[in-house]
């Protein structure tokens, strides 16, 4: 598997993906495509997620409850975030007390 628990990735819209498969478009179903699409954008508005688990299944796991996603369904590994440290008084970096 490409990535692991802990990156977070960028998934494909659902019109990049349907580009991409070579399955016949009376093989996809409408309004499956439209209910996915609209769950997934009220879940992951930026389409970005956290892989949380890695199934069986080898899919990977982004959230809590039902969503697991195939490595082609990604589009990119996005760079890991770094919270960036609390700014300090002067206080605290002098140790005052």
């Amino acid at each position: 598997m490409k990535y692991k628990v802990g990156d977070k990735v960028k998934i494909k819209t659902w019109e990049r993906i349907k580009e991409e498969d070579k399955t016949p478009e009376e093989d996809w179903s409408p309004a499956f495509i439209t209910y996915m699409e609209e769950e997934f954008n009220k879940r992951f508005p930026d389409r970005t997620v956290e892989i949380i688990k890695i199934t069986d299944r080898e899919a990977y796991r982004i959230d809590e409850d039902k969503w697991n996603i195939p490595e082609w369904m990604i589009e990119c590994l996005i760079e890991k975030y770094k919270e960036p440290e609390p700014i300090k008084s002067r206080f605290e970096i002098l140790d005052i007390r």
